[in-house]
């Protein structure tokens, strides 16, 4: 697995790893990286240099996850992150998508019985991502005043946000399944794999996303309700 530290020349990673563009992009950091090291260009955009690392290798590898250590972290850099997500879902990613798969569906619509299912599945996918944002807008202030002890949230549970959190993601999932066993008849390739590797790359940072919800967003803000 590679890993990145605070000497390593960051442009050289990013060069390698081009999916790690929108992860920079959510902590501010823009392209024309020169040679300059993580630590570098975390003290130049005045990032703690702990959590990008954190953030970047766990992007990287599926399996890496420091619990111990990125609980330590402020909640407000967690939920910054997560914000910005959620801004480059709706402005980025779904767009393209959307883009991609109108164009596919305009040159397969009477020749793919399956094409219907796709439209549905992705509009449903759609809704719940929405209601996911909404959900944060209402909560990540709470968080922010649980963390910052100005409030005892005295009627707030965390469950009723945790739940009906991750399954939706799984529709992703069942477009592309759909897409690679079942189409039928003549359809333009080219836009069926955009159509394919956007679906793909949304679905993996979903995941990951819902990885630091599980794994460190909800552990800390449960803690601190116990302290309080």
């Amino acid at each position: 697995m590679l890993f990145i530290n605070q000497n390593t020349i960051l442009c050289d990673i990013v060069e390698d790893n081009p999916n790690l563009i929108p992860v920079l992009a959510r902590f501010g950091i823009r392209l024309g990286l020169g040679d300059k090291s993580v630590k570098q260009i975390c003290n130049e955009y005045n990032i703690n240099d702990d959590f990008f690392i954190v953030m970047v290798n766990t992007y990287m590898n599926e399996h890496y996850f420091p619990e111990s250590k990125v609980k330590s972290f402020n909640i407000n850099d967690i939920l910054l992150y997560l914000e910005r997500s959620n801004s480059y879902y709706l402005g980025a990613m779904l767009p393209n998508i959307e883009s991609h798969l109108n164009a596919f569906i305009n040159t397969s619509k009477n020749q793919n019985e399956k094409v219907e299912s796709i439209i549905k599945l992705f509009e449903n996918f759609k809704k719940r991502l929405s209601a996911q944002i909404d959900e944060d807008s209402y909560f990540f202030p709470q968080f922010r005043l649980i963390a910052s002890k100005e409030s005892e949230m005295a009627s707030f549970d965390i469950n009723s946000y945790k739940e009906d959190n991750e399954d939706f993601v799984m529709l992703l999932h069942e477009i592309k399944h759909i897409m690679t066993k079942y189409l039928k008849g003549a359809f333009n390739d080219n836009l069926c794999h955009a159509v394919l590797f956007s679906l793909h790359s949304l679905e993996k940072d979903m995941v990951q996303n819902l990885r630091i919800r599980s794994r460190i967003l909800f552990p800390v803000v449960s803690n601190f309700r116990l302290v309080k």
